[in-house]
């Protein structure tokens, strides 16, 4: 199957990417990060979720949208989590970011079933593409199509967000993901997610 038809045609809510993150790396650096740089987020529709922006309008820009064009790397990042960066900049089959944040869902925490519209399918530019675990304790779980996304550290899954989806963080540790957008499709993301699709169906 081609990519194209992978990413609009085959209503599944997710493929594993082999990127291989460097999760022990980041976590070190994340965990070096004062908390108040972690800024709480979409509060109306969770409990106990806060994010640090790498990629973005700015350090607080959390509910910038994914699509805005006024996007760089933040000070804050470039300063706190210099490997990761260099990671991203490097190794991740994208030439273009349009946001990269660091979502931390403390103990305990949540965020309610909702999608990320408009539409269905594995969607570039308007909205989250791939979600990274950093960490997945134990009791951490992303629900989505009536399953669980079986998350490791350093695991990077291509998400349809707009499916209906809900997390909920039942360990006592926090839990923490790298949510990436970008806007290109350059051909070796593409070959990632075919060979992604290959292994599993």
């Amino acid at each position: 199957m081609d990519y194209n038809s992978i990413k609009t045609n085959t209503h599944i809510p997710f493929l594993e990417l082999d990127l291989g993150f460097p999760s022990a790396i980041a976590m070190k650096e994340i965990l070096e990060i004062e908390s108040e740089l972690f800024f709480t987020h979409r509060s109306d529709m969770s409990n106990n979720w806060s994010q640090f922006v790498m990629y973005g309008t700015n350090v607080h820009g959390t509910r910038s949208a994914w699509d805005d064009q006024d996007t760089s790397w933040t000070p804050e990042a470039l300063e706190k989590m210099p490997l990761t960066v260099e990671w991203f900049k490097s190794c991740y089959p994208s030439n273009e970011f349009s946001k990269i944040k660091v979502a931390c869902i403390g103990p305990g925490g949540s965020i309610d079933p909702h999608d990320d519209g408009p539409g269905k399918g594995f969607t570039i530019g308007n909205r989250s593409t791939v979600n990274i675990a950093v960490n997945n304790p134990e009791g951490a779980e992303f629900h989505i199509a009536q399953t669980v996304i079986p998350f490791q550290p350093g695991s990077a899954m291509l998400i349809d967000f707009g499916m209906t989806h809900s997390v909920v963080n039942k360990s006592n540790i926090n839990r923490y993901h790298i949510l990436v957008g970008q806007r290109d499709e350059t051909e070796e993301f593409q070959t990632k997610v075919i060979e992604s699709y290959q292994r599993s169906y």
